[in-house]
């Protein structure tokens, strides 16, 4: 007999589905990945709740006809999809789906949904305190604050869930359709998780796997597939707004120093970027964004400025320490790849910067950060795990 429901890790993720399945008392069974302590301690929060619970070399051996024996597998996003377990889960499962896609099943109303390399925690940020102080409900959820499963559980009336998506989240959806959806850029990242830089690009654009006439969908001119991107939603009759470029009919884009909206024959300048609390260019990007979206769910021009011109830096994120003897400390800590690094470069003068560079090596390029820091540092400290190899880069 085939079973309804097996949670396929315990990260965030898989814990709130769990809690959510416990809470409506729905039958389920749990695989919390390898046999190991961490994983053995997590197991035994639902040993009395979970009918079975099946540890990664069990699941293996699970079922040896190939037959799905589970109508649906929820699985934690820190489980490649190039994994063992990932394929295994996919044996054992007739469907396999990540947890933001289970959050869809849960509510489908008034969903915003931010993903890209970078800039997703401030876009989505930016987007929920707009909202916000415009005087309408939104959450910000997903990849960000509560997963998305228990955003939409306790959705309020006329409330926007603003979910920041990962490729990680976005791998296993089939009928996830936000009302609004973005994607702000692609760089290479997460490579080792995807298997090539092809398959992330694939996962990233499912944010608009089904998008339709009546959805939105905001897209970055510089996106290398932006043609490809732009023909397809045209082609499925989506609403589309290109940030970065005053070309198209609906856009938003920096001109002269100042921010602009533009909607056919409506077109506004929304503030100066000056006023701004977030530095660089990719922060002018990440405010364009939020604003399109502010727009579309009925803001004013002066409401968006207003909810622009409040918003401060996000923890570790180009966040203002303090000025010690003269000299300001920021904390750019989630700048964990090449371009996210080069872009917070871009909010100061030439040769003003001490830059403290290192820790988990990615394996990426780095011969556009190198250059980057020639113009825009007075010196390079590196440390951690990749002092090695940035070294030599820097030499």
């Amino acid at each position: 007999m085939i079973k309804d429901y097996l949670v396929i890790g315990l990260g965030k993720s898989g814990i709130c589905v769990c809690d959510y399945f416990t809470s409506k008392n729905i039958d389920f069974d749990v695989c919390p990945g390898q046999y190991c302590d961490s994983n053995i301690q997590l197991a035994r929060n639902y040993e009395n709740i979970a009918s079975k619970i099946f540890y990664e070399d069990e699941l293996e051996g699970l079922n040896s006809n190939n037959a799905a024996i589970y109508k649906t597998g929820i699985i934690c996003p820190g489980i490649a999809k190039t994994s063992k377990l990932y394929a295994n889960a996919m044996r054992v499962c007739k469907s396999l789906i990540s947890e933001l896609e289970f959050a869809y099943t849960i509510s489908k109303d008034r969903w915003i949904c931010i993903t890209g390399t970078n800039g997703k925690t401030t876009t989505t940020s930016l987007i929920t305190h707009i909202l916000n102080s415009s005087g309408k409900s939104a959450y910000s959820c997903g990849n960000i604050g509560k997963c998305a499963t228990g955003a939409a559980l306790n959705q309020k009336k006329d409330e926007y869930l603003v979910v920041e998506a990962s490729s990680f989240q976005l791998t296993s959806i089939y009928d996830f359709a936000p009302s609004i959806a973005f994607l702000l850029n692609i760089t290479p990242d997460h490579l080792n998780w995807h298997g090539n830089m092809q398959e992330y690009i694939d996962d990233k654009c499912k944010v608009f796997k089904n998008a339709n006439e009546n959805s939105v969908a905001i897209i970055d001119k510089n996106l290398l597939n932006f043609e490809d991107l732009y023909y397809e939603l045209a082609k499925r009759k989506t609403r589309i707004f290109v940030l970065n470029s005053d070309e198209f009919s609906q856009c938003a884009f920096c001109k002269n120093g100042s921010l602009y909206l533009k909607d056919n024959s409506f077109e506004s300048a929304i503030c100066d970027a000056s006023e701004l609390q977030i530095s660089g260019v990719h922060n002018i990007s990440n405010s364009l964004a939020a604003s399109v979206a502010a727009y579309i769910c009925d803001c004013d021009i002066s409401s968006i400025k207003k909810g622009l011109v409040s918003f401060k830096a996000l923890e570790h994120r180009l966040e203002f320490v303090a000025t010690v003897k003269g000299i300001n400390f920021y904390n750019d800590s989630k700048a964990t790849n090449v371009d996210s690094t080069i872009q917070a470069l871009t909010g100061f003068a030439d040769k003003s910067i001490v830059l403290l560079l290192g820790g988990r090596d990615k394996n990426t390029s780095l011969d556009e950060l190198v250059k980057a820091c020639e113009s825009k540092c007075k010196a390079v400290v590196l440390y951690g795990e990749s002092q090695v190899r940035f070294s030599k880069a820097f030499k």
